[in-house]
């Protein structure tokens, strides 16, 4: 089995083709690793002339997938990594792997890229976000075993999930003080705006896409910090077209919470497997004493239940995000992954001492950015 490494522009139809079959079989699924996802970022976004596909194949097969990009540095530490976060955000960075022939077809991934090292100056690779119960972090374990090469779980934190129970009624999930909390936000919401507030399935809607921007670009924080959609060069047109891209294959769900002719709330879940992985969620801050995007959650469960036969929704949340732990109350153990590409003692020294202070600088970065 050998791995082939394809700038994404240049992605042959056959290419996203068996891509696409990988990912409707992967043991482990993750849409954030899909073409549907990707190709938009790397068509209609400025760094997607960075964004390289890996592709573990045999034949007319191929058995493992990763996104991977080179950057000078890895979370503000310089050093040349090569990482498969390759969007701003990082919302899940499991690998596909095939059930068969994974942890192989992650070898001959390590191997291409270390192969590759001296060309691209990657000289570390870094996996943020892969779920570590699952398959496909076995696969990835067992590949760096089978090559040779260092495996090193730099952090691992548990992010929420919701597994659909045998009833409705997730509201009974929480105690009686936040479920009267939530009753009386609720009720004084409907008296600001003369109704209930109830959600809305607004995917069939061709001008949720906009609105959703819209209300995420009206939250000050994300507009400041970058993370908004429509401050991001390219980031509208990435999130119209992979919209349009899920929605074709009934794959995307975009929910608003809804009052008063007011959109209060809104969220993306992209279908993958049997799950449902929440992408994007914004609210208006104009209502924000009422907790409108804690209400759209729980509103969420219960559409979720009703309207499709997902087993179950992962946040997909980055560590120590209180709201959604508190909210959903499952969990899914999440690991950052470091892959020395070689034996080089200068690679594992760097390692070393960026695990070594790693905790003094989140600790100062924080403090700059709070």
């Amino acid at each position: 089995m050998k791995a082939r490494i394809v700038r994404l522009c240049d992605i042959s139809p056959r290419d996203e083709q068996v891509w696409k079959a990988l990912s409707c079989r992967a043991a482990e699924p993750n849409p954030f690793m899909e073409p549907d996802y990707l190709m938009p970022a790397g068509l209609r976004q400025p760094f997607g002339a960075e964004i390289d596909i890996v592709l573990a194949e045999e034949g007319d097969r191929v058995y493992a997938c990763t996104a991977i990009r080179a950057v000078r540095n890895h979370n503000h530490f310089p050093y040349p990594f090569v990482t498969t976060q390759v969007r701003r955000a990082g919302e899940c960075g499991t690998p596909l792997v095939d059930a068969e022939r994974g942890g192989e077809g992650m070898a001959a991934i390590l191997s291409a890229l270390s192969a590759r090292r001296r060309i691209a100056r990657s000289r570390v690779l870094a996996l943020p976000a892969v779920s570590q119960d699952g398959p496909a972090f076995e696969a990835l374990r067992t590949a760096a075993r089978i090559v040779g090469l260092q495996f090193i779980v730099y952090e691992s934190w548990e992010r929420g999930l919701l597994k659909r129970r045998p009833e409705p009624g997730y509201e009974r999930l929480f105690d009686a003080a936040f479920r009267a909390e939530l009753r009386r936000r609720r009720r004084r919401l409907a008296e600001e705006l003369g109704t209930e507030p109830v959600l809305a399935d607004r995917t069939a809607n061709p001008a949720a896409v906009e609105r959703y921007l819209r209300l995420e670009g009206s939250q000050g924080y994300k507009s400041e910090t970058g993370g908004a959609m429509a401050t991001q060069a390219g980031g509208p047109e990435f999130f119209g077209d992979m919209c349009l891209r899920f929605a074709a294959d009934g794959r995307l769900h975009l929910l608003a919470l809804e009052a008063g002719g007011q959109t209060l709330a809104m969220e993306v879940w992209l279908r993958g497997g049997d799950g449902l992985f929440l992408f994007k969620n914004a609210y208006d801050k104009r209502y924000a004493r009422y907790g409108p995007g804690v209400q759209l959650q729980i509103a969420a469960m219960e559409h979720f239940h009703a309207a499709t036969d997902a087993s179950w929704i992962d946040t997909c949340t980055y560590p120590d995000n209180e709201t959604l732990l508190r909210l959903y109350p499952d969990r899914r153990l999440t690991a950052g992954v470091f892959v020395p590409l070689s034996r080089n003692p200068l690679d594992r020294m760097v390692i070393s001492s960026l695990m070594a202070i790693r905790p003094i600088h989140k600790m100062i970065y924080d403090k700059r950015n709070p």
